[in-house]
């Protein structure tokens, strides 16, 4: 799963905003799940 994850940010990790939102998306993700 995470490694998927990590590729997936990777690809898509064009900027530090990008990764910032991507960051915080899978910790609020991960907090409500």
């Amino acid at each position: 799963m995470w490694t998927v994850v990590s590729v997936f940010l990777y690809i898509h990790c064009f900027g530090w905003i990008r990764c910032l939102i991507y960051i915080l998306y899978l910790l609020v993700f991960g907090l409500l799940s």
